[in-house]
């Protein structure tokens, strides 16, 4: 009589519990790699649309920069709030707003990559766009910086900041960290964003800091804000770190 080759149940239960060890093991940098791949896609997404806009707002105004337009022209003051529904009408004309709210829900807490972040995102207005992603801006009365011509040879393209723009790739949704799923840029006179610790924004503002020289966001494992993760994250086309 031939002998039936198999596994026995214990055999299998063996089996069965390494691969449950290998998969508890492995998942996380999985799950990490599949939500890093959508923040970043997200970001380029959102900072296509924004630039578009800003650029669609610019030609069909027929305006050469910002302050030719109706938004910064007519509306924009140094007090901009949820309210104020012709801000809203302005903006859903270039970036199909759904609504405008002040800030972020209470209910949904803003990190840095290292513990809780200040009021930043708390006082600024905030834009729920069609492809889920929001806007948090401040905007800014704005005039030419002095030194435009040292930073133009120098090889920069900012010369003042129309607005603080933070891009949170997925709305209300967590993680909401800066350098995951939120990031920060300078609007530009011309209707241009500029990444947050980049070389434009360093040579706009020396203070600022460039995230490949300032620990911020340098290593595997940053120990800043995350602020400066924008530029890093653009350059290298990926979310490289914790």
């Amino acid at each position: 009589m031939m002998k039936k080759n198999g596994f026995t149940m214990a055999e299998v239960l063996i089996t069965m519990a390494i691969l449950g060890v290998i998969a508890a093991m492995t998942m996380p940098a999985l799950m990490s790699n599949i939500n890093s791949s959508t923040w970043l896609s997200g970001l380029k997404n959102s900072v296509s649309i924004v630039n578009n806009g800003f650029a669609q707002m610019l030609a069909l105004e027929n305006a050469d920069t910002l302050d030719d337009t109706k938004l910064w022209g007519e509306i924009i003051t140094a007090d901009v709030n949820a309210s104020n529904n012709d801000v809203k009408e302005e903006m859903a004309k270039y970036f199909k707003v759904d609504k405008m709210t002040t800030g972020v829900p209470s209910s949904t807490p803003v990190y840095t990559l290292q513990m809780a972040a200040s009021s930043t995102m708390d006082q600024t207005v905030r834009f729920y766009l069609a492809n889920s992603s929001t806007l948090n801006i401040v905007f800014h009365k704005s005039s030419l910086n002095a030194e435009c011509n040292a930073i133009k040879s120098s090889g920069g393209n900012l010369c003042e900041n129309y607005a603080d723009i933070y891009i949170d790739v997925n709305g209300d949704k967590r993680p909401n960290v800066f350098g995951h799923d939120i990031f920060k840029f300078y609007l530009s006179r011309e209707g241009k964003i500029y990444p947050y610790g980049g070389d434009d924004i360093n040579l706009f503002d020396e203070n600022a800091p460039k995230w490949n020289t300032d620990s911020g966001c340098k290593g595997k494992d940053p120990k800043g804000d995350g602020l400066a993760c924008t530029a890093r994250v653009l350059e290298e086309d990926k979310i490289s770190y914790k």
